[in-house]
């Protein structure tokens, strides 16, 4: 199946050709996810929050917590919020790259790279969609019913006034359940009631006056997959995974996103992987017919047989950057390369289905590990490695300081390290606390 799908170097041939003479930009959160897009020789300019690409061959670079010394937590800090002098020296940068002919990619949608795209529309074509548009796709009470009423199954969430919290501690009572604000990401708003007596303490805070309950999905394994959307509605599919979600040693978040699995995956009996095909084609054509085009991923529960989808991330993912490689590795085009695509007029390649993908992906995991301290830390000038972390990305210069919650760093490895995408051997858990102990201190802040 793999060798009818058209090499990534053609692809490649075809997207450097519609770019021309422009060059491309990337604005991100992580400076290193955009690593893949290095094969575009166009690529010249990357604008990042955290974690610089820093690459020899990239000429202009601008990273917020270069210009700051600060490397903020990426699921509580909204570019849209920040009006210091280090988000006002970054918007100045952003728009002097813009300043000539571009081609200008996303991680993610915001009014801060719209404030970009507008001004510089004689000189940018923006390969993404209004930020307005995601800010619909986020709303997961939104996004959830209206999946359910397409037909894709669900999670089954309800929601509750604030007014409603006795009737929701009588459900409580006879089962636990996962609470949820309406909008986040990376795990940042969930939490688990397990009693009623417990529920005012626990409520998640938010603006809403409503949250989202569900019964916890016991046993269960979460998985994630990649895909992109073209503009006649093709959906393309890239490297599925057991994502790994609350790791004790990585998180201090219940639900806190830790990683992936990719080789967890050929666990799994082939009618699922066909099941989880489906959640996410429905999905995409969903994403169509709301007006999305471009990357986008899929988060789901296997449980009792069954493929739940349990959010749709209207973006890249922090799974993206290792999906590229692993494709890079199967001579496909990656989610970047189908992302450009889509907005440069190139048709869908043909679908991979996931049964292929899992068959021939490399057995990679990448352990994303935070700051689970109460207190900002910094990186050490020397600290013993480790022969099983095979790779450590996204570590901060010294002198930078990490906020609580903040990433530590991504440890890469070639094999697989869940059985359940809740948990690591023993062996491995170990490793990634001294690790993290040996890689950084803490600092006393005022």
């Amino acid at each position: 199946m793999l060798e009818l799908i058209p090499s990534r170097r053609q692809r490649l041939r075809e997207i450097r050709d519609r770019i021309g003479r422009r060059k491309v930009v990337f604005f991100g959160t992580r400076g290193a996810d955009s690593r893949p897009i290095l094969e575009t020789e166009q690529f010249r300019d990357c604008i990042s929050l955290v974690a610089p690409l820093s690459a020899v061959s990239m000429p202009n670079e601008c990273c917020l917590e270069t210009l700051t010394g600060f490397r903020v937590d990426l699921d509580t800090y909204h570019t849209d919020r920040d009006s210091s002098e280090g988000a006002r020296l970054l918007h100045h940068s952003f728009l002097r790259a813009c300043d000539e002919p571009s081609i200008l990619m996303t991680y993610r949608p915001a009014e801060f790279l719209t404030s970009v795209c507008f001004p510089r529309l004689a000189t940018t074509q923006y390969l993404g969609v209004f930020d307005g548009l995601c800010a619909m796709l986020e709303h997961k009470p939104f996004v959830e019913t209206s999946l359910r009423a397409a037909g894709v199954p669900v999670v089954g969430w309800r929601y509750f006034a604030d007014e409603d919290m006795p009737r929701l501690a009588e459900l409580i009572n006879h089962e636990h359940h996962v609470l949820r604000v309406n909008r986040s990401s990376g795990g940042k708003g969930l939490v688990l009631a397990q009693s009623p007596e417990e529920l005012q303490a626990i409520w998640p805070s938010h603006t809403d006056r409503f949250i989202g309950a569900a019964p916890l999905l016991h046993p269960s394994v979460p998985l994630n997959i990649g895909a992109c959307v073209f503009p006649d509605g093709s959906v393309t599919l890239h490297t599925p995974s057991v994502q790994l979600i609350g790791l004790e040693c990585c998180t201090g978040r219940q639900f806190g996103y830790c990683g992936n699995d990719w080789g967890a995956m050929r666990g799994l009996e082939p009618q699922l992987l066909d099941r989880l095909q489906e959640v996410v084609l429905q999905s995409g054509r969903w994403l169509s017919r709301m007006g999305y085009i471009g990357a986008f991923g899929i988060d789901a529960l296997l449980h009792r047989g069954d493929v739940l989808l349990s959010e749709v991330n209207a973006r890249f993912q922090g799974s993206s950057a290792i999906s590229a490689e692993l494709d890079s590795q199967m001579d496909l085009p990656d989610i970047y390369q189908d992302h450009m695509a889509a907005f440069l007029g190139l048709p869908a390649p043909p679908v991979v289905h996931i049964r292929d993908l899992v068959r021939e992906q490399a057995a990679t995991s990448q352990i994303i590990c935070y700051n689970c301290s109460n207190r900002e830390v910094v990186l050490r000038d020397t600290y013993a490695g480790t022969s099983t972390l095979v790779r450590v990305d996204l570590l901060p210069r010294p002198g930078i300081r990490l906020a609580q919650d903040a990433i530590l760093f991504k440890a890469v490895v070639n094999h697989s390290v869940t059985g359940d995408g809740l948990s690591l051997s023993q062996d491995l858990h170990d490793k990634v606390v001294v690790l993290a102990s040996h890689l950084f201190t803490g600092v006393n802040t005022p």
